[in-house]
């Protein structure tokens, strides 16, 4: 027992020592971690080594790294109306060798340019030079005792060169609705040879097939990250033009039924798109205001699945506004334009030459896919010579406004000017009235850098 104390005095006081010996050493700090418990009851704590404070560095305090905000992607879209290749047309665009319309479209190239994707209607055929190009409308026979009550001539049929494809394309046009009363001009071999030429021009087409499976290949556009479908549908064939043979009956031609555009809506979202456009032949010719048909078809268009409505074949323009409605729980708004009137023809109406050129504005973010803007620009076609000389050709006519006077972008004389300052006004009228969630498009938008 004294052998035990006496070797416990002695480590006392080597501990001591020890200890006086750190102090001795200076001011360095030391952090002492505590010793682990002795295992036994009898035995010693193990030594534990200090280590210095300056040696230890601090884990930084990390902030959590925060979602990142997804992209705010946007496209924009530009429609004109029927593009309608009547007799005179055709003969002031023969050269020498073919057919060259170039120049009919070379005023709307920087409108065309400024948007990601350009739709037209396409209202005709491309039957071939043997199938014969578009002949004047026949006129009705005066009556006679014989036949007191001459019935109407035909329809005016409508069949253009193929170089108008090409030309078309080279303009800015991207796509097109094939889908309209004018479809079966050529008949059924017409209708087909107009879809081949359009895409080989390298133009897209809505509302005509080649076949059942082509019918169901959707025409989806991706820009910007965006998938757009384009769905064309008429509610009016020619009872003059010739039927739809009974095999081709399902899918050449687009009606206007909730079967085909149902289809044709569930073929683009199966193909991932995700904003639809629907572009629609449908009311009467020559009214400037749409009538009860439309506004019924544009609900159930909308009702089916429709984003945007862009219609035609009134060959003057008709209003446009949008309509609030409710899809999968969320509200929507969806724009629509009743007519866009003609883009280019040779009908003799004064209203029958003013077009709209109309723009909607798509945008996709977290939020998902909407369309934010509709707006629009009066167009002007006229047969005419610009002052620094060319070809007396048909040409449409961008109207801008600028400093209280229409801009004389494409050098025409007063007549076309004040004739341009009209078709100005009855857009601004018919079109947008007293709305002010559509605007009309400034020079400075498609003439980017120009005040």
């Amino acid at each position: 027992m004294v052998k035990r104390s006496f070797i416990i005095i002695i480590i006392a006081a080597l501990v001591l020592a020890a200890a006086t010996a750190g102090c001795a050493a200076g001011p360095q700090e030391y952090v002492t971690v505590p010793a682990p418990m002795a295992t036994q009851a009898n035995e010693a704590a193990a030594p534990v080594e200090s280590t210095p404070m300056s040696t230890l560095t601090a884990e930084p305090t990390s902030e959590p790294t925060p979602e990142p905000t997804p992209a705010v992607q946007e496209a924009t879209v530009g429609f004109v109306g029927d593009i309608l290749m009547m007799t005179r047309q055709i003969a002031d665009a023969k050269t020498e060798t073919d057919y060259d319309f170039t120049e009919s479209f070379l005023p709307m190239k920087s409108v065309f340019e400024s948007v990601d994707i350009m739709c037209a209607d396409f209202e005709g055929t491309l039957g071939g030079e043997e199938a014969g190009y578009t002949q004047p409308r026949e006129t009705i026979a005066p009556a006679t005792e014989e036949n007191p009550n001459p019935t109407n001539p035909p329809m005016q049929s409508f069949s253009a060169p193929d170089e108008l494809a090409k030309n078309l394309f080279d303009a800015g046009i991207d796509a097109v609705t094939t889908a309209n009363n004018h479809a079966m001009d050529r008949d059924d071999a017409g209708l087909f040879r107009t879809i081949n030429v359009l895409r080989a021009a390298g133009i897209k087409n809505a509302g005509t097939a080649l076949s059942m499976e082509d019918f169901l290949t959707p025409c989806v556009i991706e820009k910007n990250g965006i998938k757009i479908g384009l769905v064309g549908a008429t509610q009016i064939l020619n009872g003059t033009a010739p039927k739809i043979d009974a095999e081709n009956r399902d899918f050449a031609l687009t009606r206007l039924t909730e079967e085909m555009v149902k289809s044709q809506i569930s073929a683009c979202t199966g193909a991932g798109a995700e904003f639809i456009i629907i572009m629609v032949h449908w009311g009467y010719e020559h009214q400037s205001t749409e009538d009860e048909s439309q506004r019924r078809f544009a609900a159930k268009l909308i009702d089916w699945g429709a984003d945007a409505i862009i219609g035609a074949h009134s060959h003057c323009p008709q209003p446009m506004e949008w309509i609030d409605a409710e899809r999968d729980g969320r509200a929507i708004s969806v724009p629509v334009v009743y007519s866009l009137g003609n883009f280019i023809s040779n009908m003799s109406q004064e209203y029958a030459k003013i077009g709209v050129f109309a723009r909607i504005s798509i945008t996709k973010d977290e939020g998902g896919v909407r369309c934010e803007e509709l707006a629009c620009l009066p167009l002007y076609c006229c047969r005419a010579v610009p002052a620094d000389g060319g070809r007396e050709i048909h040409r449409t006519l961008p109207c801008f406004i600028e400093n209280g006077a229409v801009a004389n972008d494409a050098g025409m004389d007063e007549s076309v000017l004040r004739a341009m300052q009209k078709a100005y006004d009855h857009v601004a009228a018919v079109c947008i009235g007293e709305r002010e969630d559509i605007h009309m498009i400034e020079r400075s938008e498609i003439y980017a850098g120009e005040a």
